[in-house]
């Protein structure tokens, strides 16, 4: 994608400055965009499976690798997409103690009243 649609698509997405983006919306925007990237690579390249060796570890050196042979746009934009997710994934996991602090006694919609 070049990088001006890109930059459009993250601003559409998330505002100007991510003002809007959200665990939830970074996920779904994260999961269509490597999607999208992985349109005409070669079939069964990127499956992960239960053989001895196998990890994330292994799989996040693969990712870089990978990201290395790419055009510098292509592989900016997935390394970027990347780095949003983990940020989000961290601020979520880091936040959730906090809000059941701060709202862990208040009763959902869906819960029944105590």
């Amino acid at each position: 994608m070049e990088a001006g649609a890109f930059r459009r698509l993250v601003t559409e997405r998330f505002g100007s400055r991510l003002e809007r983006a959200t665990p939830d919306n970074v996920r779904a925007f994260a999961a269509w965009f490597h999607e999208q990237q992985g349109a005409g690579r070669e079939e069964g390249r990127y499956v992960l499976t239960d053989e001895p060796g196998a990890s994330l570890e292994g799989a996040m050196k693969g990712f870089l690798d990978d990201a290395l042979e790419q055009e510098p746009e292509q592989a900016r934009q997935r390394l970027w997409v990347v780095l949003l997710e983990l940020w989000y994934g961290v601020l979520e996991v880091h936040d959730e103690p906090r809000f059941e602090r701060m709202f862990g006694d208040i009763p959902l919609p869906d819960e029944p009243d105590a």
